[in-house]
């Protein structure tokens, strides 16, 4: 059987996604036995993923923010806003808490995820995970404000390099199906 891609060389592995079948350069060059097509579609369902969850990130913050700071503490957004920037010290920490408070459910799941890649590299069992997982939500409810930005920039991270993967495979596409792929600097200069 012939590869996918390279109709004139025999297919070493097939694709573990798809099934199609891969010559040994196709297979060696995204590192694993997934064929461009696969890279693409998987980079392109990560990319989303990583935005929504930025996106809700920004939300339940904001949102649980308002509710704490406006609706229970009864103020308005521009008196946060106003301490922030102003001079009354109690305000500027009363601000800070409620900004804190509501980081926790971003600071768990920051925790989360911590206190679990941290028990499969150190290969924790029983007692010992448990104790991991303790102390990381702990450390997460207390860190919360600081793990909000810390977890959109690792999100923003994301993001960017499952997009840059998925153009990457775009533009693999377009050269094994023979299509002219022409890099922006010859587009330039016939512009100008």
């Amino acid at each position: 059987m012939n590869c996918y891609y390279h109709k004139d060389k025999e297919s070493t592995t097939e694709c573990i996604s798809c099934g199609k079948p891969l010559c040994r350069a196709c297979s060696a060059y995204w590192g694993a036995n997934l064929c461009t097509h696969c890279i693409k579609s998987t980079a392109l369902k990560k990319r989303a993923v990583f935005i929504l969850r930025l996106i809700a990130v920004i939300l339940l913050t904001t949102l649980l923010f308002y509710l704490f700071y406006c609706k229970i503490g009864g103020r308005t957004p521009t008196d946060a806003l106003s301490a922030l920037t102003g001079s009354t010290g109690s305000e500027r920490k009363t601000v800070v808490f409620v900004y804190a408070l509501a980081c926790i459910p971003v600071g768990l799941r920051a925790a989360l995820l911590l206190g679990r890649r941290f028990a499969q590299a150190y290969e924790l069992s029983g007692n010992r995970v448990i104790l991991c997982f303790i102390a990381v939500i702990a450390g997460g409810l207390l860190l919360g404000g600081a793990a909000m930005p810390i977890y959109c920039i690792w999100l923003i991270y994301n993001t960017v390099k499952y997009n840059v993967t998925a153009k990457a495979a775009k533009t693999r596409l377009d050269k094994l199906s023979g299509k002219n792929v022409k890099s922006k600097r010859t587009k330039r200069r016939k512009i100008k």
